[in-house]
């Protein structure tokens, strides 16, 4: 089981180095607005109704659609301590565990849209995505981003390394009282200039959370050379859901 602790530590440590190295999760952010910008109808005056943003991170995210929608009221959660991104914006930023939506937020409250960038696996999704359907309203949408079972292939065959990630056919059961609007995948290889660079980009995005202790030797280096050439593969996963 993760420890949320660590996970919460090793993103609170990339908070600054983030941005400039998270470029497939930044590039997962362009493919929602757009999905969003298709799929989602628009209310009156250009609101988007009622909103929950789950692992909000910096707010970037959050930002590009307030920029060009409004909303009633827009709620975004995030274990990490991202308040001071959104003093200026009409944004609720909730410090905690978006797998435990019901000790934060009011227990009758239900959502036009709930959304998330690159942030559900560091979830239980076979309980959480079941409950965040029950949050919708009637005709809500939820989408998302996350990543599927090729996702840093590399560490899990050298260091049994991975999270729990699910097949892309696997969210049409876990979501059955919703339409699939919208479903794919894409994977992508990132190469690098040699292996310690790697596992840089691992800690300056905050991945390097699979687990808490890892102690990383030349012998591990030298391995992931010979093996992998340096690469390492993100698989993305993109989900567009109706609720009936």
């Amino acid at each position: 089981m993760l420890q949320k602790d660590c996970i919460k530590r090793r993103f609170y440590n990339s908070k600054i180095t983030y941005k400039k190295n998270a470029t497939i999760q930044y590039a997962m952010q362009e493919t929602l607005l757009k999905l969003l910008k298709e799929h989602v109808s628009i209310r009156i005056n250009n609101s988007l109704g009622t909103l929950l943003e789950l692992g909000c991170g910096n707010g970037d995210f959050s930002k590009a659609i307030i920029k060009s929608y409004l909303f009633e009221s827009y709620y975004a959660i995030d274990l990490v301590d991202f308040s001071s991104a959104f003093v200026d914006s009409n944004i609720t930023f909730i410090q905690g565990d978006f797998e435990h939506l019901d000790s934060i937020l009011p227990n009758a409250l239900r959502f036009d849209c709930i959304l998330s960038n690159a942030a559900l696996q560091w979830g239980n999704q076979h309980t959480l995505l079941p409950f965040l359907s029950k949050k919708l309203k009637k005709g809500g949408i939820l989408l998302f981003s996350t990543f599927g079972k090729s996702n840093f292939k590399e560490l899990k065959t050298l260091f049994n390394l991975s999270l729990d990630y699910l097949d892309l056919q696997d969210y049409s059961e876990l979501l059955c009282d919703c339409k699939i609007l919208d479903s794919f995948e894409c994977v992508q290889n990132l190469q690098f200039e040699n292996p310690l660079n790697v596992f840089k980009h691992l800690k300056n995005t905050g991945v390097n959370a699979l687990k808490s202790h890892f102690a990383l030797t030349k012998a591990h280096l030298n391995l992931y050379e010979k093996r992998f050439q340096n690469v390492l593969t993100y698989h993305t996963l993109f989900v567009c859901a109706k609720k009936y």
